[in-house]
């Protein structure tokens, strides 16, 4: 950009000012889209809300467990992390419950072929 008005001032004369004001604006606009999109992980204004997308992708799975446990526990993102560890725990005892009866349902199937 420093030398971009001395490479444009034979060709353009008195227009080189506003050509390399405007070519170093546009270079400096695409720095800085490059800038923001380079990092879109974090709590600035235009980052992706990984918060929100992981509560949604926790809610989303849990709804699948529960259709086929109605008793599984729905996550909610404002509880408290002894709350959220006691939940985790029930979670893994009732996976590890669901993949015994799959086991068994599995070994069944086997058993009878």
């Amino acid at each position: 950009l420093y030398t971009l008005p001395l490479t444009l001032a034979d060709r353009f004369g008195w227009l080189t000012p506003v050509l390399s004001f405007v070519i170093a604006i546009s270079l400096l606009a695409i720095s800085n889209v490059a800038r923001e999109l380079e990092m879109p992980f974090g709590t600035d204004e235009n980052d992706l809300p990984v918060a929100r997308m992981e509560l949604a992708a926790a809610n989303d799975t849990l709804a699948l467990l529960a259709e086929r446990d109605p008793a599984t526990p729905h996550f909610d993102g404002d509880i408290s992390p002894d709350e959220h560890a006691a939940q985790l725990e029930r979670q893994t005892l009732q996976v590890e419950r669901i993949e015994k009866a799959v086991k068994a349902t599995v070994a069944d199937t086997v058993d009878g072929l």
